[in-house]
């Protein structure tokens, strides 16, 4: 996989619980917005491996479920949110 996150289709797997894209070419910029909310269940992001750029949306720190989060190796810049989750 290569290229931006398509945001469409992401944000409408409602009852995903783990979200793995990690050793691919994924780019551009996280997205920011109210679509995170839609996770209600999501345990883990992996993203770690890709060429992901600007900054961490505050939105993905509301994830009530989220215990674990891998980002490295990317160009993420910016401040880290603090992380409230499970």
């Amino acid at each position: 996989m290569n290229g931006d996150i398509d945001t469409n289709g992401l944000f409408k797997l409602v009852n995903l619980k783990h979200l793995n894209l990690a050793y691919n070419l994924v780019s551009g910029g996280l997205p920011a917005g109210s679509g995170w909310a839609n996770f209600e269940f999501l345990e883990s992001i992996e993203l770690q491996n890709n060429r992901l750029a600007g900054n961490i949306p505050i939105e993905m720190s509301q994830l009530k479920s989220l215990r674990y989060i891998y980002m490295q190796n990317n160009y993420l810049t910016g401040l880290i949110p603090i992380f409230t989750g499970a």
